[in-house]
């Protein structure tokens, strides 16, 4: 007597009659085009790059570069000119006029590039985060350490996090 084999959905039958199993698993239904997709749902994952924080470090360098180049314009022009002191009250408030806006245009400046290299920080540590293992005082320093110069020099930071240690040395 003949058996006859039905196939199921989990099996084929090839030329020759013979039945072969298809060996697809739960595991490799998760694959698409030869890339495993990741089992978490699909709203908490995140592959795409963040536009707004990069199009924000990206405007913050630029901003401190320009007020950068136009604090140096601006001392350039006021160097070699003579400082009068004493003869009016007007070229002393003048000269006192030059320090504070040569003094807000660093501020500025500097203010700016922190502001670029914090947010850099920022980025950079959220992505040691998924990657790597810390304590949770490790973590607490870490997000300190922009804040609070002591904080970044952490035992457990200096050795997992170099790049955010010197991050977050830059910006101090």
């Amino acid at each position: 007597m003949t058996s006859i084999q039905i196939p199921s959905s989990r099996s084929s039958v090839d030329e020759s009659g013979r039945t072969t199993a298809n060996h697809k698993t739960q595991s490799s239904d998760a694959m698409t085009n030869g890339v495993a997709e990741d089992p978490r749902p699909k709203a908490m994952v995140r592959s795409r790059l963040d536009w707004t924080a990069a199009s924000r470090m990206a405007y913050l360098l630029v901003a401190g570069v320009i007020i950068a180049a136009i604090h140096h314009l601006f001392y350039s022009i006021l160097d070699g000119k003579h400082a009068h002191s004493g003869a009016s009250s007007w070229d002393t408030e003048n000269q006192a006029w030059s320090v504070r806006i040569g003094t807000a245009l660093a501020l500025l400046a500097k203010s700016c590039l922190a502001g670029a290299v914090a947010m850099a920080y920022q980025q950079h540590i959220w992505s040691d985060f998924r990657n790597k293992d810390y304590t949770l005082h490790g973590i607490g320093v870490m997000f300190e350490a922009v804040n609070n110069v002591c904080s970044a020099f952490s035992w457990e930071i200096l050795m997992n996090a170099k790049i955010a240690t010197l991050l977050a040395m830059v910006i101090w």
